[in-house]
């Protein structure tokens, strides 16, 4: 038998490692990988496919400005990229993903004039590109103008994505042709276009 007060005690580093912090460990180890990797990639196309696993894990961990801020870091690549060789379709592919998440993100923190200058030079930039479905960069910027309360803009936005549509369907799987024209209807109904609201809905 030990003497009374004389048990002995364990220090903090014998004792086991929780799982929580064993996965906190190995997260962190992760994203030090990952931005090691992201420092040493050459090409931009490599570097952004590594921004984008990193961005999940900062997401996963709810490092939420550093998500943001390597959020722009990518789209600012993605457009530098673009502008160098705007006839690649993977690099017209990656500026339209990055600017879609960078204005979604705007959008819902209600930046809308973030948003509007990032969505209008993108679209603008793109739009030569026929083979392009536009049709979720569209509908963010309609969904911008609409918060704006800028309801006629917003209306003719919903019109071009229901003609991107038509050259097939959005990565989105939410934004149907369906959905599209409900949402006209609603924001025609705003706009006090009773008639055309009526036979939106319909439709």
């Amino acid at each position: 038998h030990y003497p009374e007060h004389s048990f002995p005690t364990r220090r903090s580093s014998d004792l086991p490692v929780s799982a929580t912090a064993q996965v906190a460990i190995v997260e962190t180890s992760s994203i030090d990988n990952l931005r090691a990797q992201i420092k040493k990639a050459k090409e931009p196309v490599e570097k952004m496919a590594l921004m984008k696993q990193l961005r999940v894990k900062y997401r996963n961990n709810n490092r939420k400005s550093d998500a943001l801020k390597l959020q722009k870091d990518f789209h600012a690549l993605a457009q530098k990229t673009f502008k160098k060789d705007s006839k690649s379709i993977k690099h017209q592919e990656l500026y339209l993903e990055a600017s879609v998440n960078l204005g979604r993100q705007y959008y819902s923190e209600n930046d809308f004039k973030k948003a509007d200058i990032l969505l209008t030079a993108t679209i603008k930039s793109l739009k030569p590109f026929n083979h392009l479905n536009l049709s979720e960069a569209s509908y963010l910027f309609g969904k911008v103008k609409e918060d704006e309360e800028k309801y006629k803009e917003a209306i003719t936005l919903y019109e071009v994505v229901l003609e991107e549509l038509k050259k097939g369907a959005s990565k989105n799987a939410l934004l149907t042709r369906e959905k599209l024209l409900w949402t006209k209807a609603w924001v025609l109904y705003k706009d006090e276009q009773w008639a055309q609201a009526g036979e939106a809905f319909k439709s």
